[in-house]
């Protein structure tokens, strides 16, 4: 099977992606709208901003909240957080 390439985003895109998570970790689905100025922020494609989104859903789905790893990035705490609250999640 073909390998895929790790993207390594430069930290302040990473910050621009985090804080939109961090005031949307409620419900973490992108609107067009929210992508395309994510996209113009950061410099990232489309493509790439929901990438990014799907992969930190992914994180908060199979690593924090079914418990498989302990939390290591702020990001795992802040959907331990809301888990613990009793808050809807959303799983995609």
């Amino acid at each position: 099977p073909p390998s895929q390439q790790q993207t390594k985003y430069a930290k302040w895109q990473s910050d621009i992606l985090l804080e939109w998570l961090v005031e949307n970790h409620h419900n973490p689905k992108l609107t067009l709208q929210e992508k395309q100025l994510l996209s113009y922020r950061t410099g990232l494609t489309m493509p790439q901003v929901s990438t990014w989104l799907q992969n930190m859903r992914r994180r908060r789905q199979t690593n924090t909240l079914k418990g498989t790893k302990k939390a290591t990035h702020f990001v795992d705490f802040l959907f331990m957080a809301h888990a613990r609250d009793g808050s809807p999640s959303s799983s995609s």
